[in-house]
């Protein structure tokens, strides 16, 4: 794995753990899918055997996905304004 991945990857589930105090499957699942979609905002690509590719996430996708972190600032607000 590309360091900068991992580094967004693991950086979200400290803030995670700090947050919540523990971390779920769901959570480092969302990490590992916002820090896809940052790599691939960031280098135009997928991360080469990515979790991206575990997730069943395709280029549009990932597009879609990387828009609405943009508006929503993180996954957990995308997710809670999309359960209203």
């Amino acid at each position: 794995m590309p360091k900068d991945y991992v580094a967004v990857r693991d950086s979200c589930i400290e803030r995670k753990k700090k947050k919540k105090g523990e971390v779920s499957d769901k959570d480092v699942k969302d990490c590992k899918r916002m820090a896809a979609i940052w790599y691939y905002k960031k280098h135009g690509k997928p991360v080469q055997h990515s979790d991206a590719k575990e997730l069943g996430l395709d280029d549009i996708e990932i597009a879609i996905l990387n828009e609405q972190i943009e508006i929503f600032g993180d996954l957990d607000n995308y997710e809670s304004w999309q359960q209203e």
